[in-house]
């Protein structure tokens, strides 16, 4: 029997690079250190896209934020995680024919929006990370949801 490791889908839309494409960035190197299979659904021409070629077992996907050019990417996966928000609509969208798990890492302390299809995604998410313990309050208070805190990411890992 073979032992694969599932296929993890990272999205990240941003087209600048800062701490939460660098916490992306970071987790994917880790991971493909650990054998994990992966695949990087970034924006065209972002700094992100650029910066993971280096990482093994990576396919990147450069797309616009239109997420009737990606979401069919999802089917892919076995495992999803958003790693912003702007990618809610495309998830949404898969979610029809494919029920694939997802993770949502939260990192603004600004409440997201209490619109339908927030709370479709959040309620739905099998996991919600925060990177504190504030931000996970904001959503626990507008959502009633349970989050993991897990702190930004430094530049080494310790599992």
């Amino acid at each position: 029997m073979i032992n694969e490791k599932p296929i993890l889908c990272h999205v990240n839309l941003a087209t600048g690079y800062r701490g939460g494409e660098r916490q992306t960035q970071l987790l994917m190197e880790r991971l493909s250190s650990l054998g994990w299979q992966q695949m990087l659904i970034a924006r065209k021409a972002g700094i992100l896209a650029h910066k993971s070629r280096s990482i093994d077992s990576l396919k990147i996907y450069e797309t616009s934020l239109n997420p009737l050019q990606y979401f069919r990417l999802f089917s892919q996966a076995d495992i999803i995680h958003l790693h912003e928000s702007r990618a809610f609509l495309a998830l949404w969208l898969s979610q029809i024919s494919n029920d694939t798990p997802f993770v949502l890492t939260r990192r603004v302390q600004r409440y997201p929006s209490f619109g339908w299809l927030n709370r479709n995604i959040y309620s739905k998410a099998n996991a919600i990370v925060t990177i504190s313990d504030v931000v996970g309050q904001g959503i626990h208070k507008l959502f009633d949801l349970n989050y993991t805190v897990i702190p930004d990411a430094k530049t080494s890992f310790e599992f």
